[in-house]
């Protein structure tokens, strides 16, 4: 966690940004191609 809000996900090739706020989620930066199954995986392990 970079903020209380801001969340650095490490990816193969790079990172991405996620932003919570209560009920929803913005993801910053989509990573690389491919990146979708793993950020998905982080998502649903942050809660």
């Amino acid at each position: 966690m970079l903020a209380p809000n801001l969340y650095q996900l490490r990816m193969e090739g790079g990172h991405v940004y996620l932003w919570r706020d209560p009920g929803s989620l913005t993801l910053i930066d989509t990573g690389p191609p491919g990146s979708g199954e793993p950020i998905i995986d982080a998502i649903e392990r942050l809660g």
